[in-house]
């Protein structure tokens, strides 16, 4: 008469009804499943609608097992069970139940045929099936066109039963194909599409340099490759720009060298000009001497002629070391009839050097600022000497005096345009690596320095020039 339960709508009298709930205190003990079948017992029930359960009954023995002193039953809401199997089902012609070992339909999804036997019974069309207890679990096999799984459920005597129709399936499969296309497809296309991305992040900074490069062949040396993200590409594009610059600098210095060298040819052929017409008219004048008996007239004539006549010749024209050491005599005869200066100047020039070429004029200024500037307040004991030899692949020369000298602060201000004229012609002849520097000491003298290739032939200043 006691009684335990969880649902409050539980009805005692309707319970007690039941076959299974009426105990036989002389039967044995155990467990039984109870099939599908409607809870009356609820107070719920009312009209057409009654929940469908499944139960499991165990009868509880006294100490001894000598009888049966009452039950415990658990029901199982047959909903939750539609839950599970729902799944099984993916087509309209697909289906799942589950049979007891008796044959008993435990669940369809048409409730209708819930507890029936399966023989003889057919759904959608296809007979319904009972697999033998003794098959055991997880079989497949075929009736017809439709696939046929059936599998145990732990811990009781059903079995599940799945069929599948081939050629729905066989649909399904194409669909979820098509599906699967369509979305590799889908993501190949965006794959394609990052790669191309990637790579123009690649290519694109490329195209650039190229670009810049190609206008650079073509001339246009204000190209510059713009900010570039990547770094190593980064660094390409610094380096090509710095090239460039460099380029650019170099060819601006180049332009530059040669209009100063254009302007120094015009420059000289003025000078020629107007130094034939002095030469011929001076020549004459030294007849005239020559005829009147005034022979230092004549000789300090013949020298400044001499000096006109080798002035004639393009002043970048190398000459022999010889001829420029004879208008450096020529010069200094005129200077000294002319300021009464009576410098002595010795030559101390190694044999080797005869035959090797100079640029004309490029001593004589050295010798000119020795005698305006050194010996300026003096008229007796000047000394000049011009030491010349060979050192390796180039000539020195080294142009002494013993005139006043001069400190070193103003050693820009008193060499003047001649040496700098020196300097610059040098640079532009032969490059940087010769030139001309320059000691002086207060009260003791100034050396002159002048360093220039070894040209043995004329024809060499070319390709001096050209290899610079």
């Amino acid at each position: 008469d006691n009684y335990y339960t969880s649902n409050s709508d539980w009805n005692k009298e309707e319970f007690l009804k039941l076959d299974w709930v009426k105990i036989d205190e002389k039967q044995e003990g155990g467990s039984i499943t109870i099939p599908t079948h409607k809870a009356d017992y609820r107070y719920f029930n009312t009209g057409s609608y009654s929940p469908f359960v499944i139960s499991q009954v165990t009868y509880l023995n006294t100490y001894n097992k000598n009888s049966i002193i009452g039950l415990v039953q658990i029901d199982i809401s047959y909903k939750n069970i539609e839950k599970a199997m729902s799944p099984m089902t993916m087509t309209d012609k697909d289906f799942a139940y589950i049979v007891d070992s008796n044959g008993t339909l435990i669940y369809c999804p048409d409730l209708s045929f819930v507890g029936l036997k399966v023989e003889g019974l057919s759904y959608k069309g296809n007979n319904l099936q009972s697999i033998r207890k003794d098959i055991g679990d997880n079989i497949y096999y075929k009736v017809g066109n439709q696939t046929i799984h059936a599998s145990n459920i732990s811990g009781t005597d059903w079995k599940i039963i799945q069929v599948n129709s081939e050629t729905m399936l066989k649909e399904e499969l194409t669909k979820a194909r098509n599906i699967w296309f369509f979305v590799a497809v889908i993501c190949l296309f965006f794959a394609i599409l990052l790669a191309l991305r990637l790579s123009l992040s690649i290519t694109k900074p490329i195209l650039k340099i190229v670009k810049s490069m190609k206008k650079v062949s073509n001339g246009n040396f204000d190209t510059m490759v713009e900010t570039i993200e990547d770094k190593d590409l980064a660094v390409l594009a610094d380096s090509f720009n710095i090239m460039v610059s460099k380029i650019e600098k170099l060819m601006k210095e180049n332009v530059q060298k040669e209009n100063e060298r254009i302007t120094m040819e015009l420059t000289a052929l003025n000078a020629q000009i107007n130094s034939h017409f002095l030469y011929n008219t001076l020549n004459t004048v030294k007849w005239m001497a020559i005829r009147s008996g005034v022979n230092d007239i004549a000789k300090m004539i013949v020298s400044l002629v001499n000096m006109l006549e080798y002035s004639c010749k393009n002043v970048d024209t190398p000459v022999l070391i010889s001829d420029e050491i004879r208008f450096i005599e020529d010069y200094v005869y005129i200077q000294q009839v002319r300021c009464n200066n009576s410098a002595n100047i010795k030559y101390e020039l190694e044999d080797e050097l005869q035959d090797c070429m100079i640029l004309k004029m490029l001593l004589q200024p050295i010798v000119e600022n020795a005698m305006l500037h050194g010996f300026a307040e003096r008229s007796s004991g000047n000394m000049i000497r011009i030491n010349g030899k060979l050192s390796g692949d180039h000539i020195l020369f080294q142009i002494y005096d013993n005139g006043k000298g001069f400190p070193y602060d103003r050693m820009d201000k008193l060499t003047g345009v001649g040496l700098s004229n020196i300097q610059e012609r040098l640079r532009l002849n032969y490059g940087e690596k010769y030139g001309v520097s320059l000691q002086s000491e207060v009260g003791v003298g100034t050396c002159v320095s002048v360093e220039i290739p070894v040209i043995k032939k004329v024809e060499d200043i070319s390709a001096e020039v050209t290899n610079r």
